[in-house]
């Protein structure tokens, strides 16, 4: 694969295009392995707009972004990206509250006598223990599929993603096991989408959700009402402000949103 230099030299329509002085200074910058990370934050900031116009005009795959703007291979400029794309959303914290938590666990176990659920709760117990990560926490955004009534296999999956272009999580197991020697990559279009590693499961789903919106994606068919969940209810993202469709929920996901919402807040019934 060329280096990003290459990719910019070798083509000046794109250079122009797309703030190649810009471009090339982020690229010398990655390619030398030692750089300032407030330099390369001032960068990507100054080359938001361009890129955007990019993305939204031209659609390229996750792959093709992270090529042109390598910062991005980052979990650290994912996070900022997405700042510039959805300034006001809150964090997971705000939303998932220790009630809200015991009330949305509470509904999953409910539902554990299915083997499958059962062997998930097994998984992500094992994850936790050994990340140190929340379990009440990850049992909330792993389980979702689980109350929303949707396919698990594209949430979390030890597939290697070349079965579907589906964000979700992979998960690499350690002699077939959750915890010590595992690791949790967030996927999408096929492709890892970061670098980083021992990220866990809370994380990759979080990084997920903010590349949907940055690359303003379709939510998948096979998830779609968890991912909405996800984003809109958990993250409180609200409607992109560039407008771009994201599937238009049915009236069966309103009133299963609600529903849901209604019992995560301490209705009787989900």
């Amino acid at each position: 694969m060329r280096t990003y230099t290459e990719l910019i030299a070798g083509n000046p329509a794109i250079a122009d295009e797309h703030d190649g002085d810009r471009l090339l200074q982020m690229a010398q910058l990655v390619n030398s392995g030692s750089f300032d990370l407030g330099q390369l934050s001032t960068l990507m900031e100054e080359t938001y707009p361009a890129r955007c116009k990019w993305i939204i005009q031209e659609g390229p795959l996750w792959s093709a972004v992270q090529e042109r703007y390598p910062a991005l291979k980052s979990a650290k400029f994912v996070r900022e990206e997405f700042k510039r794309v959805i300034p006001s959303s809150d964090k997971l914290e705000v939303y998932l509250t220790e009630q809200v938590k015991t009330n949305i666990v509470q509904r999953v176990n409910s539902v554990a006598a299915d083997t499958a659920v059962e062997l998930l709760l097994d998984k992500l117990q094992c994850a936790c223990s050994y990340s140190g990560d929340d379990l009440s926490t990850t049992i909330c955004i792993a389980a979702l599929p689980v109350m929303m009534k949707e396919c698990m296999r594209h949430w979390v999956s030890e597939d290697d993603g070349t079965k579907t272009n589906n964000p979700y999580v992979r998960v690499l197991t350690s002699k077939g096991k959750y915890g010590e020697g595992a690791e949790y990559v967030p996927m999408v279009e096929g492709v890892r989408a970061v670098t980083d590693q021992n990220l866990s499961i809370r994380e990759c789903f979080i990084l997920l959700a903010q590349i949907i919106h940055i690359l303003a994606l379709a939510y998948p068919k096979q998830t779609f009402k968890s991912w909405k969940l996800l984003s809109e209810v958990y993250l409180n993202i609200q409607e992109d402000r560039r407008l771009v469709k994201k599937g238009k929920p049915s009236l069966k996901y309103e009133l299963e949103r609600q529903s849901f919402v209604a019992y995560a807040n301490g209705a009787d019934t989900p």
